[in-house]
């Protein structure tokens, strides 16, 4: 079983953090999770006064803190990729199960802040577990199908998206 639906929620939070970073937003650290009855939710992560919020929401996501059957994490992050572009979002899917799949990806931007303005470059794969190769198509063709699931972000991600 591959991770379509952990696929299309993590679509969702990336297009909702998209939508966030192109009004210039701070953006935390950013939970989506899916419980077994199929209802979704999204959380915004603060410090716990003892971690920064970037632990937090990870110790989160790999402890499965709300007992989910799926979860997102998405962080931003600086990086240092390509000319001009210095941030990007780290996106952490996880599918919860008798075998536990994950799945890390990258998608660098450019900051709302900067003289040419936001953009969203390539969703790149970083990393997975307990996925075949030839499934990683399927995945990103529904992390985009949950990434286009609402009309703003389609409208964001079209007029924003800068091919490198």
């Amino acid at each position: 079983m591959i991770m379509l639906k952990a696929a299309y929620l993590a679509g969702v939070v990336t297009a909702h953090a998209a939508a966030r970073l192109a009004d210039g937003e701070v953006l935390p650290p950013l939970m989506g999770y899916e419980h077994l009855s199929g209802r979704s939710y999204l959380s915004e992560i603060g410090s716990d006064g003892t971690t920064t919020p970037e632990m937090t929401a990870r110790e989160g996501l790999e402890g499965n803190e709300h007992g989910a059957v799926r979860g997102v994490l998405v962080v931003d992050g600086r990086i240092e990729f390509l000319p001009e572009v210095d941030f990007a979002l780290l996106i952490d899917i996880v599918e919860y199960g008798p075998v536990r799949q994950t799945m890390q990806l990258l998608l660098p931007y450019r900051h709302a802040r900067s003289p040419r303005g936001f953009a969203l470059h390539e969703l790149s794969v970083v990393n997975f577990d307990n996925i075949a190769d030839a499934d990683e198509a399927p995945i990103l063709a529904r992390i985009f199908d949950g990434v286009y699931s609402l009309p703003a972000h389609v409208e964001l991600w079209d007029k924003h998206f800068e091919k490198t």
